[in-house]
């Protein structure tokens, strides 16, 4: 075999020992199989730490630590689901008294499927659909335990790298707050509670399929935009958009839904007083401290998303928004690893260069001045 000229020779080893001719992309690290990610909340449409008081219609299982009062008429458990994880088709639990209507009321609750218990009644039993029963006795779920857990999870998504732009812009004379995400998997938003309020509509776009969580900032939210919307995975209602979208609400007290509003996606509000509005409507599960909602309705739409997907910030910081929210940190870390592939590329390009003339000058022939070359790579992480 006839060696390689001294050039070649000399390409070819840098090329060998940089690995890069070689190398073949990694194949594709599927995304995390998922869970149960909000405890025993997934299994319930409104899962609730202390009371309750509440009319209108929840499609899905409800469930309050303390106290709940449906003395002007609930309906509970609508939606047929299979999948549940409420405990033996548990689809009411109250942890304190259950006040309902009285004997002879016109106003009382109403099972559509499951069974009830509660640890006292006030007023005349639930109307219990299917035969099934509804009795005194004790919660089958530990609400203190659950809601260590869900404020745990609150923090931690909280702390989570921003991966995704948060924008405010004017169209047609209204202010839109767009949040805009390129990963496939999950993408982070961090927004202040105030930037929200600030606008007439949120519009979240995502890849179809990925999940999608908002970190709403600071102690107080109201009078935020009634309309939100989202442009990936609808199905009619926008129950499978809505079932990978998670509104996050790590330091807030009080979250009061706007007037007439839709909100797609789970509300995870483990600290917070929260009060939907007569004529509003939530699709997802609804967690929270304590729970108004006096003719509202919430829609039944576990939460499907994966929230165990490992995110690296791009600059080795938080990676969350500053209040002007012009940029959250887009996608910062693709940026990031295409510019130090062109940087070593550029610097494997110049290091042949000047190999290859090098060896030309020791065979004598064709004395070559060494190749000069510049890349301007600019990385930039989404941050502007």
């Amino acid at each position: 075999m006839r060696p390689l000229p001294p050039r070649a020779a000399a390409l070819a080893a840098l090329l060998a020992g940089s690995g890069l001719l070689l190398a073949t992309p990694a194949p594709a690290v599927a995304a995390p199989a998922c869970g149960p990610q909000l405890g025993a909340a997934d299994g319930f449409t409104e899962f609730v730490l202390g009371d309750t008081d509440r009319f209108g219609e929840s499609e899905g299982a409800v469930a309050a630590g303390g106290d709940a009062d449906f003395t002007r008429g609930f309906s509970i458990a609508g939606r047929p689901a299979p999948t549940d994880s409420v405990p033996e088709d548990t689809t009411l639990v109250v942890g304190g008294t259950l006040r309902n209507g009285a004997a002879g009321s016109s106003t009382f609750t109403v099972l559509e499927r499951g069974t009830a218990v509660y640890g006292g009644l006030d007023g005349r039993p639930p109307v219990v659909k299917a035969g099934l029963e509804a009795t005194e006795g004790g919660s089958p779920v530990d609400f203190p335990a659950e809601f260590r857990s869900l404020r745990a999870l609150s923090e931690r998504l909280d702390a989570l790298p921003a991966r995704g732009s948060v924008a405010r812009t004017t169209n047609d004379g209204a202010t839109v707050v767009r949040l805009l995400g390129e990963d496939e998997d999950l993408n982070v938003f961090p927004v202040s509670a105030s930037r929200l309020e600030s606008a007439q509509k949120v519009l979240i776009v995502v890849p179809e399929g990925a999940t999608t969580v908002v970190n709403v900032s600071g102690p107080v939210y109201e009078n935020g935009p009634a309309r939100v919307e989202t442009s990936t995975g609808e199905d009619g209602d926008g129950r499978r958009a809505a079932g990978r979208l998670l509104w996050n609400f790590p330091d807030a007290t009080t979250v009061t839904q706007p007037a007439d509003a839709h909100w797609p996606g789970s509300v995870l509000a483990p600290h917070a007083a929260v009060e939907l509005d007569p004529d509003g409507r939530v699709t997802g599960t609804v967690v929270a401290a304590s729970l108004t909602g006096k003719g509202s309705d919430t829609l039944r739409a576990p939460f499907t998303g994966c929230l165990d997907t490992p995110l690296t910030p791009p600059d080795g910081g938080t990676g969350t928004a500053g209040e002007d929210d012009a940029a959250a940190g887009g996608d910062g870390a693709g940026l990031h690893l295409r510019a130090l592939l062109f940087a070593t590329l550029g610097a494997l390009a110049a290091g042949a260069a000047a190999l290859w003339a090098g060896a030309g000058r020791g065979r004598g022939r064709d004395r070559e001045r060494p190749g000069t070359g510049h890349l301007d790579v600019t990385a930039d992480g989404g941050r502007g």
